[in-house]
């Protein structure tokens, strides 16, 4: 009689072997898909020379893909016969290589960042330490250059200067006399003598001029230039302080309402911008030393300079 039919893909293997595969799967934590490659007949005998009561071989090649722990691993097995058993413990062997060189990587490469970020956190230690000492001895060139002023402008040597004589300092000698009689009626005399400064007046007020950066300074000027008083720095005040600058000996001087525009757009202020802006909302600017100083023409900051330069950055603010 003719052969029995060669055993499919689908009928191999035998379903209990099937079942003890996949058990021993299961128990090491491992998903396998078997996917049938070609079948490739072997070398047969002559029907008429082969035993009836054996099947043909057949030789199978198996596609076997295993996955653990979010990984996969494809090998390839030739079983040589319908009967051969897959060799698992290989197979796991090969995943668990290939994990621990996924892992191995991982480490290596947590280990790189974290080295890298220990230096930038140093770096940025380090620029934050040079950057407070730039600022203090900035603060202190200033301090000692004020003292100094100090010295050479108290004539007598009695340990007062006057107003008149602080006008006619350098630092002063482009604000508006107006302005300047506004911040001595806001000044707290530490000398004890409205009118005559000492040094630590002095050296003070030379501070809330050069560095109108800090809360103190801008409150102090922001008194000085809210004219009537009504906690807002409108537009009638900042027209005042810009009236009063000396344009006598200027080639230029940008227009009020460019100003406005320009002051408007430093400060955003979002409360009532028809009635100028706040103590708080200057402080809370970053731009408001810049403020400051288009209002009081600290450096000339009006004459012969425009909002394009100003936004260039020609000219610190």
């Amino acid at each position: 009689g003719a052969a029995p039919p060669s055993p499919t893909a689908a009928s191999w293997p035998p379903v209990d072997e099937q079942q003890q595969q996949q058990q021993q799967a299961e128990h090491v934590g491992i998903t396998i898909d078997i996917l049938p490659a070609c079948e490739v007949p072997s070398q047969q005998q002559p029907a008429e020379q082969q035993p009836q009561s054996e099947q043909p071989d057949t030789a199978r090649l198996f596609q076997v893909q295993l996955s653990q722990a979010g990984h996969s691993v494809e090998c390839s097995y030739d079983t040589g016969s319908s009967k051969a058993q897959l060799d698992l413990p290989a197979a796991t062997h090969d995943l668990q290589q290939a994990e621990q060189q996924y892992v191995s990587t991982i480490m290596s490469l947590q280990r790189e960042v974290s080295r890298l970020q220990m230096l930038q956190r140093l770096q940025q230690t380090d620029y934050e330490e040079l950057e407070f000492v730039l600022k203090e001895s900035e603060k202190q060139r200033r301090e000692y250059a004020a003292r100094y002023a100090f010295v050479v402008l108290d004539h007598d040597n009695d340990g007062y200067i006057s107003t008149d004589q602080v006008e006619r300092y350098e630092l002063f000698a482009s604000y508006a006399p107006e302005v300047l009689s506004r911040a001595f009626q806001h000044w707290r005399w530490q000398s004890g003598f409205p009118g005559y400064l000492n040094m630590e007046d002095f050296v003070r007020f030379v501070e809330y001029a050069d560095d109108r950066s800090t809360r103190a300074s801008q409150r102090f000027w922001f008194a000085v230039l809210d004219a009537d008083g009504d906690g807002h720095l409108g537009w009638q005040d900042m027209r005042q302080a810009y009236e009063a600058v000396d344009t006598s000996s200027a080639s230029y001087i940008i227009g009020f309402e460019n100003l406005m525009n320009q002051i408007r757009d430093m400060v955003e202020a979002q409360q009532q911008p028809e009635l100028g802006f706040t103590c708080a909302e200057l402080c809370g600017s970053k731009l408001g030393a810049g403020v400051i100083a288009l209002l009081t023409n600290h450096n000339n900051m009006l004459l012969q300079r425009s909002t394009a330069e100003w936004g260039r950055g020609d000219f610190p603010l």
